[in-house]
Formats: C-alpha cells, structure tokens, sequence
C-alpha cells in the first residue's frame, strides 16, 4: 500500500474553501503501476488507470474495458457507496481522509479480484 499512498499524495490535488466546500481530484493519469495494481483479470493486461470526478468515488478502468468502482447497483437500481462517501466536505482534512479511504479501497478491491 505505500506506493499506492505515494500515488495518492502526488496525483491528487485538493481545492475549495471553508464557506463553500472542499473537492479532490486526480491531477494527472495515474497508472496502475504507479499504485501497484495486479493485472486485469479478465485479459492479463497491466494497462489500468485509477480516475475520479471531483468525488471521494474512485475507479478504475483497464485498456480492454473492463470498469471497477468503489460503488455498487443493487436490484432496485440504486447505487450505493462500498465504503463511507462524505460528498461534500466542509474541512480540507476531512476531505483528504475521505479521498483516501476511497482511493486505497477500490485499489484494494481490483487487486482482490480472482484470488
């Protein structure tokens, strides 16, 4: 995991203010080699990239298509968080904290994949 917290303090730039709010995002594409994924599961490939709006919702896509999210649909087509989103924040720090538990959880999850 610690290459994945380096490629969390380098690639994801924070912004906003206490009266509106605090977002982060992905400044640059960040690799899958950069945050030490496995490879793809369904084509052996190693060309993934980690990626998000401006929400504490990561995911990450591989060259052949496949798409892996820290969310979920569940039968009555809502769409739900696998970990604690905070959505809009109100204190840099917490939006940091939110960013990262979201970050390192869908890295978590794709290396997870097949095992």
């Amino acid at each position: 995991m610690e290459k994945a917290l380096q490629a969390f303090d380098a690639k994801v730039e924070f912004y906003g203010d206490d009266e509106s709010s605090y977002f982060g995002s992905i400044a640059d594409d960040c690799t899958g080699a950069e945050v030490g994924l496995r490879e793809c599961q369904f084509c052996k490939g190693t060309h993934q990239r980690v990626q998000n709006t401006s929400t504490d919702i990561y995911s990450i896509e591989c060259a052949c298509g496949i798409e892996l999210n820290s969310t979920h649909i569940t039968e009555d087509g809502e769409s739900y968080c696998d970990h604690e989103c905070g959505g809009s924040f109100s204190s840099l720090e917490a939006c940091r904290e939110s960013h990262k538990t979201a970050f390192l959880h869908v890295i978590n999850k794709w290396n997870s994949l097949g095992v």
